[in-house]
């Protein structure tokens, strides 16, 4: 609630924000937190919460947002094809991409 509540106080009316997180069906299988390498070359772990996508958008609603475009991109064979370790997560939904408008 407070990140929709922030991102509203910084768009003028009629601005648009661009969102992505990843997919709470994906967080299921991979976990909620994520792993990204620093610029010194070390791997840091940072704690994430799986957030329903209803409640997402609910808590978007009530910070005086509109979704104008929702897309939930799942996990196809041509990236598993890429990444066979995806095979079990193919077509999962990986991520959330909302376009939002205050």
């Amino acid at each position: 609630e407070q990140f929709f509540r922030q991102l509203s106080q910084v768009l003028v009316v009629g601005g648009r924000a661009v969102v992505a997180a990843v997919h709470p069906d994906i967080q299921r299988i991979t976990g909620s937190d994520i792993e990204v390498q620093s610029k010194e070359k070390r791997f840091v772990q940072i704690q994430g919460h799986i957030h329903e996508v209803r409640h997402l958008l609910a808590a978007a609603h009530d910070a005086g947002l509109t979704v104008a475009v929702m897309d939930e991109p799942a996990v196809t064979s041509t990236m598993v094809e890429y990444r066979p370790d995806w095979k079990k997560k193919l077509g999962c939904r990986a991520l959330l991409l909302l376009t939002l408008v205050k």
